[in-house]
């Protein structure tokens, strides 16, 4: 059975421990220089992830994580940057991360012109958002991309709410994947974390 896993800032530990789901920290990076380095923090609870942004594992960073998680009693470390995203806009969410092992769920909220060559869409606010749904006759849940979206001649909105992002996460469940990653920052996946607790 897959495990969700919520992912916070420092900030955001103490808010999220009373979920009672395990956390993974983002708190450290990738320098520069190579090394690691710490944002302050408060106790991490235990069984606490170590998510470590940017840059590219060498000895000396490698030391550097072996020494932290041994000061902290933490023994497993994300690399967000490593981890495929749910966010696609073309092709097969499922197909795209099967026989992964750790998924991170970003929630969509991108409009984008048709037909759209590249597949790159513009980030939309949640007024934008709620015009457009306001509007577009043209709606649904694509199961292939795991979101939900709004279609008009020339133009689509691909976006999630609390509802999709149980879809997805249920999507990525069937397809055996181990660790999902779910992003506590995003207003959609505290949406969905209440209705499920």
């Amino acid at each position: 059975m897959s495990e969700l896993i919520i992912l916070c800032r420092p900030e955001e530990l103490d808010e999220a421990h009373s979920l009672g789901y395990r956390l993974a920290c983002a708190g450290w990076q990738v320098g520069k220089d190579g090394r690691l380095w710490r944002s302050p923090m408060p106790k991490l609870s235990r069984g606490s992830l170590m998510t470590v942004l940017g840059g590219k594992s060498g000895e000396r960073l490698q030391d550097d994580i072996t020494a932290e998680c041994a000061r902290l009693g933490i023994d497993e470390v994300l690399w967000l940057d490593k981890m495929r995203s749910t966010a696609i806009s073309g092709g097969n969410v499922s197909e795209y991360l099967k026989g992964e092992t750790d998924v991170f769920v970003e929630p969509m909220r991108h409009y984008f012109t048709l037909p759209s060559n590249n597949g790159n869409g513009v980030p939309i606010n949640e007024a934008q958002l709620e015009k457009f749904k306001a509007t577009v006759k043209c709606r649904g849940f694509s199961r292939e991309l795991g979101c939900k979206y709004l279609i008009w001649e020339g133009g689509c909105v691909l976006y999630d709410d609390a509802e999709s992002i149980g879809r997805k996460i249920k999507l990525l469940r069937d397809i055996d994947i181990k660790r999902i990653i779910l992003p506590y920052s995003s207003k959609r996946v505290r949406e969905f974390l209440r209705v499920h607790l």
